[in-house]
């Protein structure tokens, strides 16, 4: 697949005529910021740094909270960067988290298994136990509507729920199973001023564990961001890179019209959020980072759907995460574009993990250019990726969503007439079987407006759906603007949810799709340009490369959207791609296949010029193509049986190049074959070639 270069000022700017300062754990402030005279703190670089300045941090832990407070300029930027080793991994770490060091002591007050922390410095907001994120319930007070939103049960306060016993069990709404409450949870805390409440799965004293805390605000909801490790606060033209932001209660926060920003390569594992974009932040690029979300109640991913452990503890942290944590709404995410303004891009990055959700897009005014392209999502127990209202023209490609309960979940509430349009292209979606939605649609009320969603090109394996829809997304009017065609779906059912949908007109458009659907009737809205094959086109694996085998149902036969084009009796304009024609037609699926020559003789040459007595003998070939001799990217086996079986593989050869070491008298067979982008052609014919005595 073709991919659109990205294109990224604060990267590629001329060398800044600035300043280069120095920042070091060992340093002192009262130094003059030189490599010989380092700082002590990134906080005091931040005061003295100007445009064209870099900012090189070195080696170490910065326990610190950082905002910035001057701007740089489009042709001199503020470049802050730490330090890497040779296998890429970050060395220079910003962490404000607090180290609890004094004994926890017990809460009689409040029950057994209860144990406190009295002289916090702040009201605590995160919690770390040997590095892995706790949960917490919102308030240790009255909660029963957040409870009973959760679990089928009576309770009422928040310490109620942190007094249940080790072996309790209770049945919650997400999986509607009877399981241990404390699976996928193992430890809550809450925090009331000063003071800090931890339970233990098991009730035990916590005082000889490695544990962390951070703060937000003492007179702040949990869902508010006010102490961010990092606030670029309505600054510009800034560059952070290669740096680990981890155990705050948020990494980042670009506010109040912040702009240009670049948060490139860092890695980021923070509680609420890693990166807050809000206050109507344009211009900003979140590129190549990575984003981790360490859970202690175990792991996190998709589980919808499956009774088995492993999946059991996935959706009690997700039950945790939206009902006891968040109040209704996953109080976690990786990425959080709330109100952000336009010419936001966010690529390359990897985003992996955690209760909530991978990356939250919701515009609190319509938002336009936002670009989402390159990305990995994966393992999030409630959406990968989160679209939210009021998009125009926000594109969604080149991604890979994989194993989180909603690969993609989108939720519509348009009171207005707002043209809004969201474009979902060349990604590729995986689940375990049956497990999981790829796509869930939530409409919150009826709608003025049908917001527009394009989903074309894409490739899917596994999950127990293609797409799942609220039962009020019905009552709504149904998803009259969504346009389904040109992918490819392997395995699960066409809707889940509301089988209603199946015999009534409430999708705009599904046609030139191939799918594996169950042995049912086509729905109402089934264009009849869909292909149904009887088996899976993949053998669906974590990792998967979705390509296009060849002689696929799905080769040249998709609807050509490059130019104006007809869908169920309407005409659309071209919609946006990334892709290159390889063939005569467009293929199905999110990867277009890759033709591949045949190579109908291999010449091989024995070349025998090697002194007496040297242990192998060298080898040269040459080889004909069948009318296309330009063709490279190949791949040569060889071996002493005459078969393809064999373990030595060449790859990328030339017209002419050597096999060494090959041993005397004996005969080696050879075979010769074109290999582009994982799709090999078929082999030639085989040639022997026997080695000599001396």
């Amino acid at each position: 697949m073709k991919i659109l270069s990205l294109f990224i000022p604060l990267l590629t700017l001329q060398v800044c005529s600035g300043t280069t300062y120095f920042v070091a754990t060992n340093g002192n402030n009262a130094n003059i910021g030189s490599s010989i005279s380092p700082w002590k703190t990134i906080g005091k670089s931040v005061s003295v740094a100007v445009a064209g300045d870099i900012v090189n941090i070195g080696q170490g832990v910065y326990n610190e909270f950082i905002t910035n407070s001057t701007s740089g300029t489009a042709a001199n930027p503020i470049r802050f960067i730490g330090a890497r080793d040779s296998l890429g991994r970050w060395l220079t770490v910003v962490d404000p988290s607090f180290t609890v060091t004094n004994a926890w002591v017990s809460a009689p007050e409040i029950g057994s298994g209860i144990w406190k922390q009295t002289n916090m410095p702040f009201a605590t907001r995160e919690m770390r136990i040997t590095g892995k994120h706790v949960g917490y319930v919102n308030t240790n007070g009255n909660m029963s509507a957040d409870i009973s939103n959760g679990y089928l049960t009576n309770w009422v306060t928040g310490f109620e729920v942190m007094l249940q016993p080790t072996g309790a069990t209770v049945t919650n709404t997400g999986n509607f199973l009877s399981q241990p409450f404390w699976d996928g949870i193992e430890a809550l805390y809450c925090s009331t001023g000063n003071v800090t409440y931890l339970r233990l799965r098991d009730g035990s004293n916590p005082s000889s564990l490695s544990i962390k805390c951070a703060p937000n605000h003492p007179l702040k909801t949990y869902m508010d961001v006010i102490r961010p490790a990092w606030d670029l606060l309505g600054q510009s033209f800034i560059v952070l890179s290669n740096l680990n932001i981890s155990g705050g209660f948020c990494g980042i926060r670009l506010s109040t019209g912040t702009h240009n920003i670049t948060l490139s390569s860092n890695y980021f594992d923070n509680g609420w959020n890693n990166i807050y974009v809000i206050g109507g932040s344009w211009s900003n690029n979140i590129v190549n980072n990575t984003f981790s979300y360490d859970w202690y109640g175990g792991s996190c991913g998709a589980w919808e759907t499956s009774t088995g452990q492993t999946y059991r503890v996935r959706a009690s942290s997700y039950i945790c995460t939206k009902h006891l944590m968040g109040s209704g709404s996953s109080a976690q995410r990786h990425i959080y574009l709330l109100g952000c303004g336009s010419n936001i891009v966010v690529s390359g990055n990897s985003i992996t993990g955690g209760g909530g959700n991978g990356m939250n897009i919701v515009g609190v005014t319509v938002v336009p250019g936002i670009l989402v392209y390159s990305n990995s999502f994966s393992k999030s127990s409630s959406a990968g990726l989160f679209i939210g209202k009021n998009h125009v023209g926000t594109l969604i490609y080149g991604n890979a969503f994989s194993d989180s309960n909603a690969n993609i979940r989108t939720e519509i509430d348009e009171s207005g007439t707002i043209s809004t349009t969201v474009y979902v292209y060349r990604n590729t979606f995986w689940l375990p079987d049956n497990i999981g939605d790829q796509t869930y649609w939530f409409i919150n009320s009826t709608l003025a407006y049908h917001p527009t969603n394009w989903y074309y090109h894409n490739s899917f394996s596994g999950g127990q759906g293609h797409i799942f829809v609220s039962s009020n997304t019905g009552s709504a009017g149904g998803l009259t603007n969504l346009f389904v065609l040109n992918n490819i779906f392997s395995d699960g059912v066409y809707v889940t949810g509301s089988s209603s949908w199946l015999t009534t007109t409430k999708i705009g458009g599904w046609d030139y799709n191939l799918s594996t659907p169950p042995n049912i009737s086509n729905p109402t809205w089934f264009g009849g340009n869909n292909i149904k094959a009887t088996t899976n086109i993949w053998t669906s694996a974590e990792g998967m490369d979705f390509k296009l085998p060849i002689g696929s149902q799905a080769i040249s036969v998709a609807l050509d959207t490059s130019s104006t084009f007809t869908l169920n009796g309407r005409s659309f304009s071209a919609l946006p791609d990334t892709a290159t024609l390889l063939e005569s037609a467009w293929d199905m699926g999110a990867y277009e296949f890759v033709p591949v020559s045949v190579v109908t003789n291999l010449q091989v040459v024995s070349s025998y010029a090697i002194p007496p007595k040297t242990a192998g003998v060298d080898l040269s070939w040459g080889y004909d193509f069948a009318g296309n001799p330009s063709v490279t990217n190949l791949i040569l086996a060889y071996g002493t049986a005459p078969n393809l079986n064999c373990s030595n593989f060449f790859v990328g050869l030339s017209t002419n190049a050597s096999v060494v070491a090959l041993a005397r008298k004996l005969t080696y067979y050879f075979a010769i074959a074109t290999k582009a982008n994982g799709v090999q052609g078929p082999w030639s014919s085989i040639v022997s070639v026997k080695t000599p005595r001396n």
